[in-house]
């Protein structure tokens, strides 16, 4: 090893050295609530999260109550109304059956009970795809 190389070595290990402080506590909590995805972040370890989760249920009932408020956010992402395709009920649970689309814009049936929530799927699997 040359003595350039020792010299470079010698001078990152001793910034290396340095002390720093510690890093403050953070947790964050993602929730849901009336159909809002919400992300509640709280730093250094003293405080209740529940007062914070109570005060973002607070402001989300507030906007939902105000008929001329207008999301700064991208209102599609509300959950779209389901359509009941009546007279019709899931020959594998019974349950109702309710009209999807596809990216595509084709329509299909399936299971009122499934639901697809962060790429998990629960519910019922029964699905019609009414062109195949």
């Amino acid at each position: 090893m040359t003595e350039d190389i020792k010299e470079h070595l010698d001078e990152v290990e001793s910034k290396q050295k340095i002390d720093l402080p510690e890093a403050p506590v953070s947790i964050t909590i993602r929730a849901f609530y009336k159909s809002y995805s919400m992300l509640i972040t709280r730093r250094g370890d003293k405080g209740d999260m529940s007062k914070l989760i109570k005060d973002a249920a607070t402001a989300i009932d507030w906007m939902d109550n105000q008929e001329d408020y207008d999301a700064s956010w991208d209102t599609k992402a509300k959950p779209k109304e389901r359509k009941v395709v009546e007279g019709k009920e899931c020959p594998k649970c019974g349950s109702e059956v309710v009209e999807g689309v596809k990216k595509d814009g084709s329509i299909f049936h399936k299971c009122s009970t499934q639901k697809y929530i962060d790429g998990n799927a629960s519910g019922c699997d029964w699905v019609d795809w009414l062109n195949k």
